[in-house]
């Protein structure tokens, strides 16, 4: 009986202890997301590298931006007679031409603010998952997305493809704020939603 009571004992205790450590990721929002976020900004660093990649459009994206920012618009300055780019859409360069702005082509600058993007994007994106579904599993969802190898490669790269989440995933944000019993046409979060989701496309239109 005794044995018995100890089994019972042991068991209420893990009960007690599993319900609150499922208390905590549904009381405590703001610090789970911190925390994931953190642990991807750790990540984020360690595997940062500052030199332009060789792969891809990188240094078209930053052509491209430079000519947003001095002219002629959306034109590859890097020719003697410069030519309009008819492949890359605007969206990216649009979105680093405020870096270029303050720090020039500065490569580093320029991925700070990819990697910057990346990690605003995740409490976004846990606001979501925590509308759709429960605590627990928007928080291990959350924490698999802000260490998957892939992401973390792309957030230190100049590529469209971080970038491109970024904006959906406000997108998604702003629309799930949206209050569904206001007019559309008054409703600011729908409004934003729609221009980001909008805006993603000239982003990223294929891939």
């Amino acid at each position: 009986m005794a044995a018995k009571g100890k089994r019972h004992s042991s068991a209420s205790t893990t009960s007690r202890k599993s319900d609150g450590d499922k208390r905590f990721f549904a009381d405590q929002p703001t610090a789970v997301w911190l925390i994931i976020t953190g642990i991807a900004l750790l990540f984020c660093l360690l595997t940062f590298n500052p030199n332009l990649g060789i792969q891809g459009d990188n240094a078209n994206y930053v052509i491209l931006a430079k000519s947003v920012w001095k002219g002629p618009f959306m034109h590859s300055t890097n020719f003697p007679d410069p030519k309009p780019s008819r492949t890359l859409p605007a969206g990216f360069p649009l979105l680093l031409t405020p870096i270029v702005a303050i720090s020039g082509t500065s490569i580093i600058a320029l991925k700070i603010w990819v990697a910057a993007l990346f990690l605003v994007s995740l409490p976004l994106l846990f606001y979501w998952l925590r509308k759709t579904t429960t605590a627990l599993a928007a928080t291990m969802v959350l924490l698999l997305i802000a260490i998957n190898p892939h992401l973390l490669e792309y957030s230190h790269t100049l590529m469209s493809e971080v970038p491109f989440w970024a904006v959906v995933i406000a997108g998604i944000f702003l629309l799930t704020k949206a209050d569904d019993r206001s007019s559309v046409w008054k409703n600011p979060w729908m409004w934003s939603g729609l221009i980001c989701i909008g805006f993603s496309y000239w982003i990223r239109s294929l891939g």
